[in-house]
Formats: structure tokens, sequence, C-alpha cells
């Protein structure tokens, strides 16, 4: 993964989603908190930033290390850009319910199957 985001990035260096693959890489398999940040701030920073890129921010960094309400931000914003998105609101049920904002998890949770049975 590591060098296909490498040759990606050698493609197109604004790229946020080949950014985004080592953070991943790091975090998941390295466990290296600090060099995945690093990534995903630079995917985070990019011009054009995809909703899974946000995603992919909050679900695997953030709950990895334990911070997961931090994501609840950045989930929301992707939502904005794509409110169909039965992923995305499955991945926001998880920190609200760290967080215990049970009543709203049980929405997005509900509105995540909705948009699945919707797209079936």
């Amino acid at each position: 993964m590591r060098e296909l985001a490498q040759k990606a990035l050698e493609l197109d260096p604004g790229l946020a989603e080949a950014h985004a693959l080592p953070a991943i890489v790091s975090a998941v398999h390295d466990y290296d908190w600090n060099a995945s940040e690093q990534h995903f701030q630079r995917a985070l920073g990019c011009d054009s930033v995809p909703p899974l890129v946000w995603a992919w921010h909050t679900y695997r960094l953030r709950q990895l290390i334990g911070q997961a309400h931090g994501g609840i931000p950045q989930i929301e914003r992707a939502l904005l850009e794509d409110p169909l998105n039965f992923v995305l609101r499955f991945i926001l049920g998880s920190p609200l319910n760290i967080d215990g904002n049970y009543a709203e998890r049980e929405a997005q949770l509900r509105k995540a199957v909705e948009r699945l049975i919707w797209q079936m």
C-alpha cells in the first residue's frame, strides 16, 4: 500500500487519498501514531479532501488512540458533502456511543440502515 501511495503521490502530490493510505498503514500496521497523524494532516491539508478520508481519520486513527469523540465534527463535515453515505453514518455511531450520546447514535444508525436498505 505504501508503494502504491508513493506512486500516486508522484503522479499527483495533492491527492488526499494517497496521503491517507500511509496514515492508515502507520496506525493499523505499525502502531506509529505520530507518523499516522503526520500523514493524515497532509491528507486533510489538500485542496480537495473526499469524505472517505475524513472517515478514515476518524475511524482508524481517532478510535485506535482513544480519541473517537474528536472525530465527530469530521464525520459531520463529511456527511455535509455526502449525506446519503450510510458508511459515514455508521462510523458516526461509534464516537457518539463512546460519548454517551445514545439517542443521537441510534438516530444516525437508523439513518445508516435506511440508506443501506434504500441502496439495495
